[in-house]
């Protein structure tokens, strides 16, 4: 009995502690929550990016690090790149998944996992802490962290580098092409979210 009340009041006295990190902007950005996915979409669907060129990693409970090549929205190549610094082209069976519109399902899917009979793995009713960091510009997850009580290793998606590319295609077939997203974020004039970051 001993046991069960120490371990709910830590749980209570965890919760509280998480909380008030959250509220202080621990981990910066703000609460994953579909509003937040919603609107970091919406920027993202404006700013009209079919092509370019993506690195992004993740650590914690998995260590890889990717460089994915984008055209006309979809994943053309993915390449794991080794802590050296070498490259070996990889072939997923579902290559959209490392794409930005591939990343922002994992978000809802992580999202999901909070309602879970087990969210990550844990007992019902373990607590979570999922923060998201969104370009303000172009409205892509630039990062993402999960912190689970209970679970020794979180997880972090890092987004090192999103670089547009400036092609024939990407004129013609996006309302504005990379060239002139370029352009109008060298200006200031980019579209940003309605939300503080």
């Amino acid at each position: 009995m001993e046991n069960r009340k120490a371990i709910k009041i830590r749980r209570v006295v965890f919760a509280a502690i998480i909380s008030s990190l959250g509220m202080a902007g621990c981990g910066g950005g703000e609460n994953l929550t579909r509003e937040a996915i919603q609107s970091a979409r919406s920027v993202w669907k404006r700013a009209g990016i079919r092509d370019y060129d993506l690195v992004w990693s993740c650590s914690g409970i998995r260590n890889a690090r990717y460089r994915v090549t984008v055209r006309g929205g979809e994943v053309k190549r993915i390449d794991g790149i080794a802590p050296d610094g070498s490259a070996r082209e990889m072939r997923p069976g579902d290559r959209s998944a490392y794409g930005v519109d591939g990343l922002f399902l994992m978000l809802e899917e992580e999202l999901d996992q909070l309602s879970a009979e087990r969210p990550f793995g844990q007992p019902k009713g373990s607590s979570a802490v999922l923060r998201l960091t969104t370009d303000r510009k172009l409205g892509y997850p630039k990062r993402y962290i999960r912190d689970v009580m209970g679970n020794t290793k979180g997880l972090e998606i890092d987004i090192e580098s999103l670089v547009p590319i400036a092609s024939r295609d990407a004129a013609s077939d996006s309302p504005r092409s990379s060239e002139s997203l370029r352009r109008a974020d060298a200006a200031g004039s980019l579209e940003s979210p309605h939300r503080a970051h």
